[in-house]
């Protein structure tokens, strides 16, 4: 997990392993929102953050692709999709959006489409505020979102 700290530059971040030592992938991840926003910032990339390729973009693709299963098909690999079912999921929002939900209201949304990114946590003892991760500015469905851009790759 060195490797992936050091990668995307965490700061303030904690992977959680189970008791034989192994990462447990599916949570216990515990990282600020700036944090957070450094894997939206490497999704929205393709796999890629500050020049270095991380992941391989078939792989976000394939991460970011509505399942073939029997069940809900609206989720990826740990990430929920706005299509693939009947419905979108937010219909406010561009189909290609998709998000990382945790414990305690941990939120990272990614819409591509839209160059953007946004991440937050309101269990944050930092009180740092939702982070945007594009430099462009947007408005329209996402007027709920606290606009406040910040350079911090």
């Amino acid at each position: 997990m060195n490797n992936i700290h050091r990668s995307l530059g965490f700061q303030n971040a904690v992977f959680e392993v189970d008791a034989s030592a192994v990462f447990i992938g599916s949570s216990y991840l515990y990282a600020s929102a700036r944090d957070c926003g450094r894997i939206g910032q490497l999704m929205l990339n393709g796999g890629s953050l500050n020049g270095q390729r991380i992941m391989s973009e078939d792989w976000v693709r394939r991460a970011t692709t509505p399942n073939t299963s029997d069940n809900e098909k609206a989720y990826g690999y740990q990430w929920w999709l706005n299509r693939g079912d009947e419905n979108l999921r937010w219909q406010d929002l561009p189909e290609d959006a998709y998000s990382a939900q945790g414990n305690r209201q941990q939120y990272l949304m990614v819409i591509p489409s839209m160059d953007l990114g946004a991440s937050e946590q309101v269990y944050d003892l930092s009180g740092l505020q939702p982070i945007l991760l594009s430099r462009r500015t947007f408005a329209g469905p996402v007027k709920k979102v606290q606009r406040r851009e910040r350079d911090w790759l």
